[in-house]
């Protein structure tokens, strides 16, 4: 039984035949089972006579690659590992038959740590980590899903992962073929998207666009920008201000017709848009209940009450 514990990965009924003919060992017949789905298969040698070279060769049919809280992934393709002196290269085709990211179960930052060097540093004997070097080329048609954070979406990309295994480097692009995400509380569907690796996936360019039918207009939000500062633009058509566009979605009614504890509201919403946050209690209560509408106010006695409302269409 083989575990990759960070990937969540296993193999067992793990088979193979070993040949040793001079400086070299052949290894041949290998085979085993994902035990949580999916085989794995290869061959290759090493050759030990003048230095160390190894070449080995894999295939993956529907095998489960990652099984972890926040991600799964079933794959199907070619990997291999070729080994020169100190250098080891990865390089493969993969094709994610199925997958899952949760965006909800990341896990949180790791603790602090601290930088303590010594003053007989130059004493320490350090080894010297090989280099491994990345050539994969990694796609998904589709059936690739993104859930969590108000986002239920399906997405194909077609990357290629080079660099190293302290440096990637991923190139390629991603589309989302459908799916909605909840903006406030209110969902969209995603309508257009595009989105471009140019190396580090944090500064992946965006253009996405999702829409919602109101009852006279179309709201549309246009997510710009990378993935670590995303821009989000709201507009309609027929065209609206933006602050227009917010309080009808939200509430149904212009700026003009809320009370002051929905304009408050309006405030954190434009607020949290642009990047500065806000505490919206009301559609907290909403996203609880179900409720599209809560609203609380005073009567001309001063009484509190509260209204709550759902939209039929």
């Amino acid at each position: 039984l083989f575990q990759h514990e960070t990937l969540g990965a296993d193999l067992e009924k793990i088979n193979f035949n070993i040949g040793l003919k001079g400086g070299d060992i052949s290894l041949s017949d290998f085979s085993a089972i994902g035990r949580k789905g999916g085989t794995l298969t290869g061959s290759g040698g090493v050759n030990f006579a003048n230095t160390l070279e190894s070449n080995l060769a894999l295939k993956a049919d529907r095998l489960v690659v990652v099984s972890r809280k926040e991600a799964k992934a079933v794959a199907s393709g070619t990997l291999g590992m070729d080994l020169t002196g100190e250098n080891i290269q990865i390089i493969g085709d993969l094709t994610i038959n199925e997958g899952l990211f949760r965006l909800d179960s990341l896990p949180s930052s790791s603790a602090p740590t601290l930088n303590v060097q010594f003053d007989d540093e130059e004493d320490i004997q350090k080894s010297k980590a090989p280099l491994v070097s990345l050539n994969l080329k990694i796609g998904a048609p589709r059936s690739f899903k993104l859930e969590g954070s108000g986002m239920d979406a399906e997405i194909s990309f077609d990357t290629n992962l080079t660099g190293t295994s302290s440096a990637p480097n991923l190139t390629g692009s991603a589309d989302i073929v459908r799916g909605r995400f909840e903006l406030l509380g209110k969902r969209f569907e995603f309508q257009e998207s595009e989105i471009e690796f140019r190396g580090d996936p944090m500064q992946a360019r965006l253009n996405i666009v999702a829409t919602r039918q109101a009852d006279d207009f179309v709201a549309r939000v246009t997510i710009s920008g990378t993935p670590e500062k995303p821009e989000i633009e709201l507009s309609a058509d027929p065209e609206l201000p933006e602050d227009e566009v917010l309080s009808r979605v939200l509430f149904g009614r212009s700026p003009s017709q809320l009370s002051g504890l929905e304009a408050a509201r309006l405030a954190a919403a434009l607020a949290s848009m642009s990047g500065g946050g806000g505490f919206d209690l009301m559609g907290g209560i909403e996203n609880l209940t179900g409720f599209d509408n809560v609203d609380v106010s005073q009567n001309q006695d001063g009484q509190f009450q509260v209204a709550t409302g759902r939209y039929l269409s």
